[in-house]
Formats: structure tokens, sequence, C-alpha cells
């Protein structure tokens, strides 16, 4: 009978080819440890290293309490400060002004490096006249 699996844990189970199944196990040899803990160690190690493509790293995900207190917090700051930056880009992440500039492009340049996109947006200008119709 198998044991059952603790409960902060999963069950993963992946199709390799013989030839890389061969090579995890040598490695693991190598290092004197057992086939499922060298390849657990494997993925855990793979799973914290930055995706080259995006830059970021794949466990970097706000939790959904953290982004009620992060819209909240960009919110009160827009009610705040918003005239002081009228006509422009922003780059805003909670309470703190991350860049500004004159266009949309100009901004997500400056922070296209960060591990989570904040929030980036123009600021319009509350002088404009609307007509209706």
């Amino acid at each position: 009978m198998e044991s059952p699996e603790p409960s902060n844990f999963a069950r993963l189970e992946v199709l390799i080819s013989t030839s890389s199944f061969e090579l995890l196990g040598k490695a693991a040899k190598i290092e004197g440890r057992s086939l499922n803990d060298f390849a657990a160690a494997a993925v855990c190690d793979a799973a914290g290293k930055v995706i080259p493509q995006t830059g970021r790293r794949p466990d970097v995900h706000p939790r959904p309490s953290e982004l009620d207190s992060l819209n909240a917090r960009e919110t009160r700051w827009l009610a705040r400060n918003r005239y002081l930056y009228a006509g422009q880009w922003i780059a805003l992440e909670g309470d703190l002004l991350l860049a500004t500039g004159a266009t949309g492009a100009e901004v997500y340049e400056k922070v296209r490096e960060r591990a989570t996109p904040p929030l980036v947006m123009l600021i319009e200008k509350e002088d404009q006249p609307f007509a209706g119709w």
C-alpha cells in the first residue's frame, strides 16, 4: 500500500526520454542521492530561476489580498495626486510613483525590468469640456 502524500506536497508525474532518465540517475548517484530526491531538487531549483523570455520568476504573482491592498493604495494615491500629473503617463505600484513620461511607451520602457507589471495609465486633464449627445 502506498503511503499518503503529506498535505503540503503534490504528486508530479513527468514523461521523459529513456536517455534523460538515465542521465538523471547517473547524476543522482554521483551526488549520493536517490533519484526522487535529486529530481525533486532539480524541479524546485528550476522553479526558482528566472524565465529568460520574460525576465520574471515563475512563482512571482501577488496574492488576491495583496492585490486588493495594492489597488486600494493606488486609488488613494490617484485621488490625492492626479492633478499634479494631468496630461502625463504614470507608472504606479501601490502608493509608489515609479515613472512618468509624455507617452505610454516611454513609461513602459522605464518599468519593463520590474518583476510584476505596475499600473501604467494616462492621467486625463480634468478641464476638458464635455458636450454630450
